[in-house]
């Protein structure tokens, strides 16, 4: 018997008809396939990611500036790193005496918050992290953890 379609082997496999032969896959068969799919999906991520990685590097110091507006911070330097597909941390250098208040970091927090679920969708998402600005920051080490820096 012929099968053409899974349908029709699952189909044949549930009425009890034997005479469907196992399917054997050689391991140069798995290879091949999973070359394909790697390809494939290697091209999936670059059109997913040409398409948000404008929009974030775009949005990304607008809705910084929405931070220090509401929150009163003063965010000197932007760091932007992709998080997967659709996901993109910033990491915002926050003035020493900003930082330090607890006022103002709360309200940074709490704005952040905001603007993660108003932007939040299957396709894009933002996720902000604040740390210190000081003389000792090696921003080197920034870099190797994979952000870049975000003009603002």
């Amino acid at each position: 018997m012929n099968v053409t379609t899974v349908d029709e082997f699952i189909g044949n496999s549930l009425s009890g008809d034997d005479s469907i032969e196992p399917i054997a896959f050689t391991s140069d068969d798995v290879l091949t396939a999973y070359s394909k799919g790697k390809n494939y999906i290697s091209d999936e991520v670059r059109t997913v990611l040409s398409r948000t990685i404008p929009l974030a590097v775009k949005r990304g110091p607008q809705v910084v500036g929405q931070i220090e507006a509401q929150s009163g911070l003063t965010i000197p330097i932007i760091f932007m790193k992709v998080n997967g597909l659709s996901g993109y941390d910033l990491l915002c250098l926050v003035n020493g005496e900003d930082y330090l208040s607890s006022a103002k970091m709360r309200k940074a927090y709490v704005v952040a918050s905001q603007i993660e679920e108003e932007l939040f969708d299957n396709s894009f998402q933002f996720h902000f992290r604040f740390v210190m600005q000081s003389d000792t920051l090696n921003e080197q080490n920034i870099l190797s953890e994979g952000y870049r820096h975000l003009p603002k």
